[in-house]
């Protein structure tokens, strides 16, 4: 089945019961809607993915950032940054045995103890990430070019995996979609017309929307937990 705002909009619809009665929202005041607000919201919690090559070229000097190791990330005009997933870097420390040919199997071990040894007494390097777009290092990178995978806002539904796009994605736009309606309704408990009054349901929506909410809230924590800090 296609991933689009149609598809979208029939499913909200189906579940609003506009068979039955009529929705004074159009569908792009909900399309418009969902793309303010439930887009972004479901990319926080499964964000979409996107690589960048940092350079020795993006290293800044900025004082209040009180670290000679901060570059400023080259993000792409179109990309809606969240924060980032991983930062990729060669390790040299491993190539003492990589270039190195062993036909004594002592100084193999002795090869890999030096190694071991190198690695316990290497500094820790952590990164922090700072918005708008900035890449802070507690120590100097082990080399001048590394890859920075980012967390982006998606921009079309596409790009959402088919699984949490109806397991998730759908109930959140349904969610946003009653509480949109409530708000638009919640000055009236009906309406009277000259066919006769009209229930608005908002007890029922408000309902509904709770029981949707607490769906959605354990979906949500049984997703694997994002890492937020990275130490190599």
């Amino acid at each position: 089945m296609a991933q689009n705002w149609n598809n979208i909009v029939n499913f909200v619809k189906a579940n609003l019961g506009t068979k039955h009665s009529s929705i004074e929202l159009t569908d792009d005041e909900f399309v418009s809607y969902f793309k303010e607000q439930s887009l972004p919201y479901f990319s926080q919690i499964i964000p979409l993915q996107h690589w960048i090559l940092v350079t020795g070229a993006h290293l800044i000097n900025t004082p209040n950032m009180y670290s000679q190791h901060t570059y400023k990330l080259p993000i792409p005009e179109n990309l809606n940054l969240i924060d980032i997933a991983c930062v990729y870097m060669a390790d040299h420390s491993e190539n003492f045995l990589n270039d190195t040919f062993y036909t004594n199997p002592a100084d193999l071990v002795m090869a890999n103890t030096f190694n071991d040894m190198n690695q316990f007494l290497k500094s820790v390097n952590d990164y922090q990430f700072i918005k708008p777009d900035y890449l802070r290092f507690s120590d100097e990178p082990s080399i001048d070019t590394f890859i920075v995978e980012l967390n982006i806002e998606h921009s079309t539904l596409n790009t959402i995996p088919g699984d949490m796009y109806h397991k998730l994605f759908k109930q959140i736009c349904l969610v946003d979609a009653y509480e949109l309606v409530i708000n638009n309704r919640n000055k009236y408990n009906n309406l009277t017309t000259p066919f006769g009054a009209i229930d608005l349901n908002i007890d029922y929506m408000t309902q509904r929307s709770q029981e949707l909410r607490q769906k959605i809230d354990d979906i949500i924590d049984n997703l694997p937990h994002r890492e937020y800090l990275e130490i190599f």
